[in-house]
């Protein structure tokens, strides 16, 4: 029988064990008391307030702790609230590997390596709602990566010697017979446009010497094509060499003919200046109708606002491109039509780079630093004088990376820049045949905005 003081005692004792659950209840639930009981299971052995938070706050301090890290530390109190965003670059990596393809011994890079950009968000951990330390972990990626691969050709150089003469025959036997078909497989897309005018040269083969000579050399290498050589054509009874580029097409690793309509129509034919040798510096502040060119270069110093296309290849473009260039990508996907940015703003130092690695690649081929700049500057700008500087010219493609501006899989988008462009306030700055004033080869990928005033105009006059 239960006495009055075993009742009690009894009482006191359930009383006891509740305020004792109610207390480890609260103690492991308590931001601090889990840094402890953190610190406790790391070290084995127990520790006090102070000692606990100074461990926290020296570890954070010392090391960036990644999402994943962060989630393995249960004990830790973390504020929800981010107190700044920072983009961030992620840098891309470097391999090496064989093509059987090209030319021995040479190298080229494909694709171009990029840095990936990912949001860095900045914390701070909070021990009993009191700030403790800050530390940082990765957020969301915005664009990852693109790795880059340095190949090293393994094709022998008579065997390939072999390979591109019995393509110019074929070239020229297409030409004779005005069969484009056959010439698209063995020119550049440049060169495919102009296939109606090169057909029409009369008496193509009696004009020139039976073999043309084939020099190999890397010169220019751009993202998806690099130049390894070229054919040199002699007319009978002429001393007027023409010379075709032997290019190759790094995402399908095969070669085509490019400068041939050039080369063919300038034999014999007194060489023309392309464009005057004066150069002038622009003064406007807001410069994006500026006539950016070999004679007009942008005010030193010139750097536009930009922000990111939020589009299919990234990039950066002023706030009005990036309204109009959204309005054509989606409008082009309605006509079927996939579309990504290749390119977009640079700054006057990545062009200067850029055309820097040109020079060079031309040096290559024996020609003198004047000489080369010469000829790198008929297919890239001079920093300074580049419509990418700008912040409103892309360069666009629609075959799925990596792969080449001459890729027949971006005909259609070319075809529908072309006829549809205008609307939405572009211009393609270098058209077909616009070189002797432009003194840029042929770009259907390159698009500038000047807005739907000027681009309408533009097209109507057919420019």
């Amino acid at each position: 029988m239960l006495t009055k003081h075993k009742i009690a005692v009894a009482v006191l004792i359930v009383l006891s064990l509740g305020a004792l659950i109610t207390f480890l209840l609260e103690w492991q639930y308590s931001p601090l008391n889990k840094a402890i009981a953190w610190y406790h299971l790391k070290t084995g052995s127990f520790a006090t307030t102070q000692e606990a938070s100074k461990y926290v706050t020296t570890l954070l301090d010392n090391e960036q702790i990644s999402a994943q890290k962060l989630a393995s530390y249960p004990y830790l109190a973390v504020s929800e609230q981010i107190t700044e965003v920072v983009e961030t670059a992620k840098p891309y990596t470097t391999g090496t590997s064989e093509d059987q393809s090209f030319l021995a011994e040479k190298t080229y890079t494909f694709p171009f390596g990029q840095d990936g950009i990912y949001d860095l968000e900045h914390h701070s951990l909070l021990v009993e709602s009191k700030k403790a330390s800050n530390f940082t972990v990765i957020g969301k990626t915005l664009a990852g990566p693109i790795n880059q691969t340095v190949y090293v050709g393994r094709k022998n150089a008579e065997e390939l010697k072999k390979e591109v003469l019995a393509q110019w025959k074929l070239l020229v036997i297409a030409l004779g017979k005005k069969d484009a078909k056959q010439a698209e497989e063995l020119i550049s897309f440049a060169e495919s446009e102009k296939f109606a005018k090169t057909a029409k040269l009369s008496d193509l083969r009696y004009r020139l010497a039976p073999t043309p000579s084939v020099a190999f050399a890397v010169g220019a290498e751009d993202a998806h094509t690099i130049r390894i050589g070229t054919l040199s054509l002699k007319q009978k009874n002429c001393s007027v060499t023409g010379e075709i580029y032997l290019v190759y097409l790094k995402d399908r690793r095969v070669y085509r003919l490019d400068n041939t309509y050039t080369a063919l129509a300038s034999m014999c034919a007194k060489p023309k200046p392309v464009n005057s040798t004066s150069s002038s510096t622009l003064s406007c502040s807001n410069c994006w109708l500026a006539p950016v060119s070999k004679q007009y270069a942008l005010p030193t110093g010139f750097t536009p606002y930009v922000v990111s296309t939020g589009l299919s290849g990234g990039g950066y473009v002023t706030p009005d491109t990036k309204s109009a260039l959204a309005k054509l990508f989606a409008d082009a996907k309605t006509n079927g039509i996939t579309v990504r940015v290749s390119s977009s703003y640079r700054s006057y130092s990545t062009q200067e780079s850029l055309f820097n690695t040109y020079v060079n690649n031309e040096k290559k081929y024996g020609l003198t630093t004047a000489q080369a700049t010469e000829k790198a500057n008929t297919y890239s700008a001079k920093p300074g004088r580049s419509e990418h500087q700008l912040g409103t010219t892309t360069d666009l493609m629609s075959c799925k990376a990596p792969c080449s501006f001459y890729d027949s899989a971006n005909n259609a988008l070319y075809t529908y820049l072309k006829n549809n462009a205008h609307k939405f306030g572009f211009v393609i700055s270098y058209p077909n045949g616009s070189q002797s004033y432009t003194g840029y080869v042929y770009e259907p990928w390159h698009i500038r905005y000047v807005g739907t005033t000027y681009s309408n105009e533009l097209y109507n006059h057919g420019i």
